[in-house]
């Protein structure tokens, strides 16, 4: 319904998106209406396609950066680490902050991530990522964006020596745990400490030779001259 005595000019045309007081209270509040709807469907757009944004950086951060097939020849996605070692001889930075902001390129065992995303497991995760997030937070590094992701081909002539030869000399770190020996270590690869370590553990069997029950046992709780005493 047309509002009476409303008269406007050109000039006084109201903006698509707002009102003035001279329109009829009915024609303001239907534009107030269009116009916070138009207002909610503008905030609605931008939240979703930010949410979108979010989604995908979230995943494209889980996901394996590099996805180099096994035993591939003359690819490497190690790292010269000569300048930062440098500047700690120099005093320019210490050991404590020699990787902050430093991104590292690790290498996981497939069958850590998840099954169906083929992501990193964000509950229960392995111990391996477990601690390089630790020392992530701790030495200020990152690398849940510039992680691959190594895995056993199956073949006949493969063996566990080999997988790990080709993923410790194929990336800066494995997040792995694998059994320190001094061979590994005479081959240059650094193992943490205290972590896991079953090199020194010698275990065998003593062959006692003899009768199998002595009489005479029970002397040995004492010595001669304490048996005197008693």
């Amino acid at each position: 319904i047309k509002p009476p005595n409303v008269h406007r000019t050109r000039s006084e045309a109201p903006h698509p998106l707002t009102t003035t007081m001279r329109i009829a209270p009915h024609v303001h509040l239907t534009t107030t209406t269009t116009t916070t709807k138009m207002t909610g469907l503008t905030l609605t757009t931008r939240f979703l396609l930010l949410f979108s944004a979010l989604l995908c950086t979230v995943t494209s951060q889980e996901e394996p950066f590099y996805k180099t097939p096994m035993y591939t020849a003359n690819v490497t996605h190690r790292q010269s680490f000569c300048r930062i070692y440098n500047q700690i001889q120099a005093g320019n930075i210490t050991w404590k902050n020699a990787l902050k902001d430093v991104k590292l390129h690790v290498a996981l065992y497939r069958d850590h991530l998840d099954n169906v995303t083929g992501v990193i497991k964000e509950r229960e995760p392995n111990i391996g990522i477990s601690m390089m997030d630790e020392w992530a937070r701790r030495a200020g590094f990152k690398w849940r964006d510039t992680y691959g992701a190594v895995y056993k081909t199956g073949s006949d002539n493969e063996t566990s020596e080999m997988f790990l030869d080709y993923s410790v000399s194929s990336y800066d770190v494995f997040a792995q745990w694998h059994i320190r020996t001094p061979e590994r270590i005479v081959k240059g690869w650094v193992f943490p400490e205290g972590w896991f370590d079953a090199s020194l553990v010698m275990i065998s069997h003593r062959v006692v030779s003899g009768p199998q029950f002595d009489w005479t046992i029970f002397l040995s709780a004492f010595s001669v001259a304490m048996w005197f005493v008693v």
